[in-house]
């Protein structure tokens, strides 16, 4: 949200969208705008606002000074450059320049506080707002970079494992399904036991052979066999 002035004068708060540049911008020239921009906000100060004050007092008229005797006219001068030092101090003295011209050229008479703020307020409001971006892109400059997601294995490989999985764990289902999925990536007709008719042999295929070395294996390992043991396991 962001204050603004509608149509009547009034102050309101209105919605505010804002999203970071999709280009990159170097951190080198995000800190120099951090800088530039923190310069650019540093406060008038008292003696800021007496310096721009002054010519203001030589053009326009202050009202209620008429018929004020000199020592009179002195305090009253001190009280307000006091209270207007109070009040307009925080404000950036570029912008309270600006201000004071955009009140010169308004009305003959010597601006309010209100008359100031009027006219400073909003451009002291866009400023902060470029240091709240400034800020915001720092901060995310700052942030360890995400980690890449792992590379995924190709599909074929994913529908293989799958079909090794389904007969080690007893789901057939799952094994037959990953069957025909891999038959229609190889433009080929299912093996045999993937479908719902067949009933699944005992020993499970080499989770990395192709579909038709699996078929072979069905062929040759009859129901209730066991595989034969490896040659370094056979005892001698």
């Amino acid at each position: 949200m962001r204050e603004t002035e509608n149509d009547a004068g009034e102050r309101v708060l209105v919605p505010a969208t804002w999203k970071p540049p999709s280009h990159t911008v170097l951190p080198e020239l995000l800190e120099q705008g951090r800088q530039a921009i923190a310069e650019l906000l540093k406060p008038a100060g008292a003696d800021g606002v007496s310096s721009v004050m002054m010519p203001l007092m030589l053009t326009q008229q202050i009202p209620a000074t008429e018929g004020m005797g000199d020592s009179n006219a002195e305090r009253f001068f001190a009280a307000m450059a006091g209270e207007y030092q109070r009040h307009l101090a925080e404000i950036p003295l570029d912008i309270l320049k600006l201000a004071a011209d955009a009140c010169a050229k308004e009305s003959s008479f010597f601006p309010q506080v209100a008359d100031f703020w009027k006219h400073a307020r909003p451009k002291l409001e866009e400023r902060k707002r470029q240091q709240w971006r400034i800020d915001r892109l720092i901060e995310e400059k700052r942030k360890p970079a995400k980690a890449e997601p792992p590379p995924q294995e190709p599909l074929e490989q994913r529908l293989r494992a799958s079909i090794w999985l389904g007969w080690k764990h007893g789901r057939l289902d799952l094994a037959q399904r990953a069957e025909r999925e891999l038959a229609k990536l190889e433009n080929r007709a299912p093996a045999e036991w993937a479908t719902p008719q067949i009933v699944m042999p005992p020993m499970p295929p080499a989770r990395r052979t192709t579909a038709r070395q699996q078929e072979q294996f069905i062929t040759d390992v009859p129901i209730g066999q066991e595989e034969p043991p490896l040659p370094t396991e056979i005892p001698e």
